[in-house]
């Protein structure tokens, strides 16, 4: 299972339905898993790395508080510098929605209201698949049917 190797930092809310989300998604595309930490929160300043991780994924902000050995995957709803970024969310009756945009490859994810998930928790889903080698086609096209 990709989560295995996935570890999650972040409340604890967060941190289970980004996990749940990951692995369904993994199921679908046969995501291989490596060794993964992931932070859903703004990282401290003594932050200590597992000398094991093959890759961090972080917010865009959080970028420069990664050593440079570490591969790093970051995310952003508001710098498209970061590897994948959510740009236009919208919350409507039924769902939130959002662009998801990485290099050149833009296209839209739906969160039904009824799914329990947070355009946060897909974005962070998307950068963690993101890392492990997946097209942001296929994980967009991924959560939006898993999630529907």
């Amino acid at each position: 299972m990709i989560t295995d190797k996935l570890t999650i930092y972040g409340d604890k809310e967060n941190k289970e339905c980004i996990s749940a989300l990951v692995e369904r998604c993994a199921q679908v595309l046969g995501a291989e898993s490596f060794s993964t930490q992931v932070y859903t929160e703004p990282l401290s300043e003594d932050i200590s790395f597992d000398k094991d991780a093959q890759c961090v994924v972080v917010e865009y902000n959080d970028k420069d508080k990664v050593p440079e050995r570490v591969r790093c995957v970051t995310y952003s709803f508001s710098d498209n510098r970061s590897d994948v970024m959510a740009l236009n969310l919208q919350h409507r009756e039924y769902s939130d929605c959002f662009e998801l945009l990485h290099k050149v490859f833009m296209s839209r994810i739906f969160i039904p209201h009824t799914s329990g998930y947070t355009p946060k928790q897909a974005l962070i889903c998307a950068a963690i698949l993101l890392s492990s080698g997946v097209s942001a086609e296929r994980i967009v096209e991924t959560i939006n049917e898993i999630l529907k």
